[in-house]
């Protein structure tokens, strides 16, 4: 199998840019070790500079294999893209159809191994009988081919069976089709870590070490590397566009199992940049109006809680009957391996009902429960942060409850208190000296929101503490 590529180079600062007869300074570069060319990081210089020589060339004009144009106009959107984001709105950027439009309309000559790579990358939308369970239509239109004219051709083809991908590859990396083989049997993230070292694909710039193995999924970033070598030797892109556009379609969610679907906004925190894809798990999603598993809806929320009808014995009963059949499937494949289950929840999700979502995935046999957050770091802005080990209840040296005007802490057997004015809640988790591999029960009463949950949590983890996330009442 193929696996991942990476990013390193010598870093420069204070750079002079003459684009177009307009001279730009400042700013931080990296040298592209094709031509030694500098290559402007993502940033509002660029930006600019890219606006400036699409207004000075009066519109799309050739001379190389791609309208460079379309290129310069894509790559300056992503970085003002890039430039206006920031976690606190909960969604997560979408890079990769922008790249993907521009590189299939631009470059008409791509090869069509890496035009394949383009399509693959892009999400492609339900179509409208499928989401209905209806059979497809005679005549079916496929909504897709007014992002990607055409695209239909491109299904089915093996990308190393075209020459001109094949001899690209080879160049990155020679002989990486038997190093690949070779790592076959590594994990995920290891075979990444070693092809993107066995291949030396960090001296190109594009991607990190990290970002290489946070970006695990199941098509290999290395084709990425592959798009920004023909954009530069082929297509006429100056490193910095190459980059940019070869990046945006690495940073694709569609075979990431961990992405929020449409319409979420989640809870915001830090969280070490990791693979988001753990073996011997499922995900589900929680809100804004309902809790889904794979597509399927199981239960309607009303203002980011559960309805009553839908509890019984402290579980919810259609998400109970899922995540039992999804476990007993997972054990049948790795009936050595702990069930995990990733929450991706709306920040709508009130603190209660993900308690009860919590206990009903511990009662179905999931031992490691995660919620997942944007982060302001990491190539797809997306964490986790633990929200339950084991699943069995556990003895506590500490407890924690939130409700709606207050957050409590007990140590031990003492008493609970209020948090002091200004006090935060991880000084009172230090004072409580259970160090590092102690235990912290929370709980959150009604109307407590998923980010007070989540900090308590992201407070937790912080100073060491294994939390278990579990109802207000104890018992």
């Amino acid at each position: 199998m193929w696996g991942w590529a990476g990013r390193s180079g010598a870093r420069h600062e204070g750079v002079r840019v003459e684009v177009a007869g307009v001279v730009l300074e400042g700013g931080v570069v990296d040298r592209d070790p094709w031509n030694d060319r500098p290559m402007q990081r993502p940033g509002r210089l660029l930006a600019t500079a890219l606006l400036l020589v699409t207004a000075c060339r009066g519109g799309s004009w050739s001379g190389d294999a791609c309208e460079r144009a379309e290129l310069e106009t894509a790559a300056a959107e992503l970085w003002r893209a890039e430039a206006a984001w920031t976690p606190e709105g909960g969604t997560i950027p979408d890079p990769t159809p922008v790249s993907a439009r521009a590189l299939w309309k631009g470059c008409p000559s791509l090869p069509v191994g890496l035009r394949a790579y383009v399509d693959v990358m892009t999400e492609h939308p339900t179509p409208p009988w499928e989401r209905d369970g209806r059979p497809m239509p005679e005549h079916a239109v496929d909504e897709f081919d007014a992002i990607l004219p055409g695209h239909a051709a491109v299904h089915g083809k093996v990308v190393m069976e075209d020459p001109a991908t094949a001899a690209i590859m080879e160049a990155l990396c020679p002989g990486a089709p038997a190093i690949a083989e070779a790592l076959g049997e590594l994990p995920g993230h290891e075979r990444s870590a070693a092809l993107f070292d066995r291949c030396d694909l960090g001296r190109h710039g594009l991607l990190s070490r990290d970002e290489v193995i946070a970006l695990e999924g199941q098509f290999p970033v290395i084709f990425a590397y592959a798009i920004a070598r023909w954009l530069q030797e082929e297509g006429g892109a100056s490193p910095e566009v190459a980059h940019v556009l070869a990046r945006a379609l690495a940073m694709s969610s569609r075979f990431l199992p961990v992405v929020p679907r449409s319409g979420q906004r989640l809870a915001v925190g830090t969280a070490a940049v990791e693979p988001l894809h753990r073996p011997n798990e499922i995900t589900i999603h929680v809100g804004p109006d309902t809790i889904e598993i794979a597509e399927r809806k199981l239960v309607d929320l009303d203002g980011g809680a559960a309805p009553d009808h839908a509890i019984t014995s402290g579980l919810i009963g259609p998400l109970d009957d899922a995540l039992a059949e999804e476990g007993n499937q997972l054990r049948q494949l790795a009936p050595e391996q702990a069930l995990r289950l990733a929450i991706i929840g709306d920040r709508s999700l009130d603190g209660p009902t993900l308690a009860t979502i919590v206990s009903t995935a511990r009662k179905a046999g999931f031992a490691v429960i995660d919620a997942v957050i944007v982060i302001p770091d990491g190539p797809r802005k997306l964490g986790r942060v633990p929200l339950s080990r084991g699943e069995q209840a556990i003895v506590a040296a500490i407890t924690v409850s939130l409700d709606r005007s207050a957050t409590r802490i007990a140590c031990g057997d003492a008493e609970p208190r209020e948090l002091a004015a200004g006090e935060t809640l991880r000084a009172a988790i230090d004072g409580c000296a259970a160090g590092p591999g102690g235990t912290l029960r929370l709980s959150a009463g009604p109307g407590v929101a998923l980010q007070r949950v989540i900090d308590a949590a992201i407070a937790a983890r912080d100073a060491g503490v294994e939390v278990y996330f579990a109802a207000t009442d104890p018992g």
